[in-house]
């Protein structure tokens, strides 16, 4: 009718906040014996990572980065690692941490192949090892919140947003493969590599938990 006209529902407007989830009741686990893959970041954490995963007794391997925008070397590189594969640490999404408009296509389209897209190819060719117990994460370096923050920290835009791309990723995968650990952690670069190291250790052998987390 003519008098309701002009007439609509108000329109909802929800804003993701992050909550402190309490961890500190919950026993960490052992480790699984088994291969940890590590893509780099170059800036020492996958390093830092790697050496306090065999202090555990794990079997931890840094991929070389060469070889990640690669689907035969990658696949041909995994087929000479001793198996099986109990968890998969993608930091390669950390390595250029920075975007600002002297960013090029084709950089940026390096990036996404390299750091984003080459994750699936990973998963897809250690598959069959992950699936029944093992562990994925997916980090990237946008401060913690995934620039969630960006209106109130403006620094925030001035990160690569690529890494993003693998949250929806981890959700997806960890619906399809249900006993496998999956999460998105987001960190920041202002802390030292050793203690990133030292987050990420600690969500592999945290049980339960958010498929979102991050560490500001």
């Amino acid at each position: 009718g003519g008098a309701e006209e002009g007439v609509c529902a108000v329109l909802p407007r929800y804003v993701i906040r992050a909550q402190i989830e309490e961890t500190g009741g919950i026993v960490p686990e052992n480790l699984p014996a088994g291969l940890y893959l590590i893509t780099s970041d170059d800036a020492g954490v996958g390093a830092a990572l790697a050496d306090r995963l065999e202090a555990e007794g794990v079997r931890a391997v840094e991929l070389p980065n060469d070889i990640l925008a690669n689907e035969n070397k990658l696949g041909f590189w995994l087929s000479e690692q001793a198996g099986p594969v109990r968890a998969v640490i993608h930091l390669a999404p950390m390595r250029h941490a920075t975007f600002d408009d002297s960013v090029t296509l084709a950089d940026w389209r390096e990036r996404m192949e390299r750091d984003v897209k080459s994750l699936f190819t990973l998963l897809r060719l250690t598959g069959s090892d992950l699936m029944s117990g093992g562990r994925v994460i997916a980090a990237s370096a946008m401060g913690g919140h995934f620039a969630r923050d960006i209106l109130a920290r403006p620094a925030a835009g001035h990160v690569f947003p690529g890494g993003a791309g693998n949250v929806g990723l981890i959700k997806a995968l960890s619906l399809e493969w249900t006993q496998c650990r999956c999460k998105a952690i987001d960190l920041d670069f202002k802390d030292a590599p050793q203690k990133l190291a030292e987050y990420l250790f600690r969500e592999l052998t945290l049980p339960g938990g958010r498929r979102e987390i991050g560490y500001t």
